[in-house]
């Protein structure tokens, strides 16, 4: 009976328990499904910010790195700029002092950019000035545009402003030239010319205005002509035509040559004032001899004969000479075949041949020698103790022909017994080596 009612009072309590649990599982389950159901959209908007942060990290990064290149291109332009302005700008205006003395007008109206002004002396019509206020400071400056009654003038602003009982200085040297070279027009070569005559820099300002003029007005008839010719200072052994040759005046090429050497420039614009200018040619086989200047006189339709000394341009055969070490051989003698061009190689071994003897119609030399020409030659190189050797050459005309470098064996008659005692007679134990060459070949007048 003890038995019986234990196992009832187990299967009891067993029941008590899972009765309970069940209604503890199911109130959780109840307590859980609205969390649940209010978790749930909640969870798609806290899975939004959890990507968004992720997705931030790789934009700031990115535009991070644009952000620093331009930092580093602003950079460089602001350290480069500097360095090219200077040479390409013209020299900065530096102002006189201008002090109550250096006034010459005040203005008295104004109306937009017209002013009436009143000069102390006589102003002339496109005459410049600069603006300053009562404490000296630059304002602008203005232009006479024409005279009107007694000493008042009406005038133009070209730059910056003005009031009135502001007053007026001429403008400086220094502001001129640094105006005009930036406009490049002939009326402000001019008109500098016409304020400043005893500049420094006249010089170049007429340069500068026979340029312009001759780029606007050229050809014009009737103006002023420049004939000549050609005049080779050296004739070499063979005719050169002079068609082709361009002439140079100042820096522009405005002429050509005929076949003999003559040419003709014309329609040279009357110049506002003189100007002396180089005379040159322009060709690769031709140069000037030496520096040739014309003359063109101010308002002038004159005819010029000038002729143009010039010379060629050499021609060159050179090259190297070493021995079996590949160390150069100094004092080998170089000549050519036909001719009979003689030359010794320098301490690099080293040789340079420009100029060929003179020689009659049977091949004997005359005196005296002339330049040298491109044609087929045979260069033959030699030392006493080496060997002799001989290399071939395609030469140009006016132009620098490299052979290929020679190379000379040391002769050693004696081989391994060594050198002769000093009472044998080196004349018999050496050999001496006949080297043959072609006609015409070798330095004949040494013969």
């Amino acid at each position: 009976m003890k038995y019986r009612k234990s196992v009832f009072l187990l299967a009891a309590m067993l029941c008590v328990s899972f009765s309970a649990a069940d209604s503890w599982s199911a109130m959780q389950i109840r307590k859980r499904a609205p969390k649940s159901t209010s978790e749930k959209p909640a969870a798609k908007p806290a899975a939004k910010p959890a990507v968004k942060p992720a997705q931030k990290k790789p934009i700031k990064k990115i535009t991070a790195k644009p952000a620093a290149k331009p930092t580093a291109k602003p950079a460089a332009k602001k350290t480069v700029a500097p360095k090219k302005a200077p040479p390409k700008a013209p020299p900065k205006p530096v102002s006189k002092a201008v002090t109550t003395k250096s006034f010459v007008g005040t203005v008295k109206f104004i109306r937009g950019k017209n002013l009436l002004i009143e000069f102390e002396e006589q102003a002339e019509v496109k005459q410049r000035f600069s603006i300053y206020d009562v404490r000296l400071r630059k304002q602008g400056s203005v232009q006479v545009l024409k005279a009107l009654d007694g000493n008042i003038f009406l005038c133009k602003i070209l730059k910056g402003s003005a009031d009135v009982g502001d007053r007026l200085a001429g403008e400086s040297e220094a502001e001129a030239y640094y105006r005009i070279m930036r406009r490049r027009r002939v009326s402000g070569y001019r008109e500098f010319l016409q304020v400043f005559p005893g500049s420094s820099l006249v010089a170049k300002v007429e340069g500068l205005l026979f340029r312009q003029t001759l780029r606007k007005g050229f050809q014009t008839f009737p103006g002023a002509s420049i004939t000549g010719k050609l005049e080779l200072q050296e004739k070499p052994g063979q005719e050169i035509g002079f068609g082709g040759v361009r002439i140079l005046l100042d820096r522009f090429i405005i002429a050509q040559a005929t076949a003999d050497g003559s040419f003709s420039i014309e329609g040279i614009p009357p110049l506002y004032k003189g100007v002396t200018v180089k005379l040159a040619v322009i060709d690769d086989r031709f140069k000037t001899a030496k520096k040739i200047e014309v003359t063109l006189p101010a308002k002038s339709t004159e005819a010029i004969t000038m002729d143009i000394p010039i010379k060629l341009t050499p021609t060159y055969v050179s090259g190297r000479v070493v021995d079996e070490y590949g160390n150069p051989v100094r004092g080998a003698m170089i000549w050519t075949s036909p001719y009979t061009t003689e030359k010794l190689t320098d301490e690099n071994g080293e040789y340079k041949i420009s100029r060929k003897k003179k020689l009659d119609s049977s091949g004997v030399p005359l005196e005296g020698d002339e330049p040298l020409m491109g044609r087929d030659y045979e260069v033959y190189a030699y030392k006493s103790g080496f060997s002799a050797e001989m290399r071939r050459v395609s030469a140009k005309s006016f132009s620098e022909n490299v052979v290929d470098t020679v190379g000379l064996n040391r002769q050693d008659a004696l081989g391994s017994e060594g050198l002769p005692k000093p009472e044998v007679s080196l004349a018999d134990n050496l050999e001496l080596m006949q080297f043959v060459v072609s006609t015409g070949a070798g330095p004949k007048i040494n013969r």
